[in-house]
């Protein structure tokens, strides 16, 4: 069954500890961890920010995909949703983010998990990207 985003509660979008943390990217991934996420300048797209998995550790683990939603999977309350991004206070979705935005808009609205995702696996980037796109 998809998750409705409206079901979760809000709170403010990193936490200061680590939590279990549940991340769904547009092609059915997920992940479960326990983590939170964090911000880096980007070196390739300047003037941007990167989404970053951290580890309980603190320690940036990967590079997140800007187009996932992270949950706090205890509370169901919303860490990361890129349609709010822009309440950060700083850019994280760039204008090829935004273009895929624009052209899926129920996406992150419902969630579509595993058994029905928005696209292909090989038509979009999963949890993490391990290459910037050129």
């Amino acid at each position: 069954m998809p998750l409705n985003l409206d079901d979760l509660p809000e709170r403010e979008p990193v936490p200061d500890v680590p939590v279990e943390i549940r991340i769904f990217a547009p092609n059915g991934d997920q992940h479960e961890c326990l983590g939170s996420i964090g911000f880096r300048p980007s070196l390739r797209r300047p003037h941007f920010m990167d989404l970053l998995l951290v580890g309980a550790n603190g320690l940036p683990l990967r590079m997140l995909n800007r187009q996932v939603v992270v949950i706090d999977r205890n509370d169901g309350t919303v860490l990361y949703d890129p349609t709010m991004s822009h309440l950060l206070g700083f850019p994280i979705l760039d204008r090829h983010d935004v273009a895929w935005m624009r052209k899926n808009p129920h996406w992150p609205k419902v969630l579509e998990l595993h058994d029905n995702p928005v696209l292909p696996p090989e038509e979009q980037d999963g949890l993490f990207l391990d290459r910037e796109r050129e």
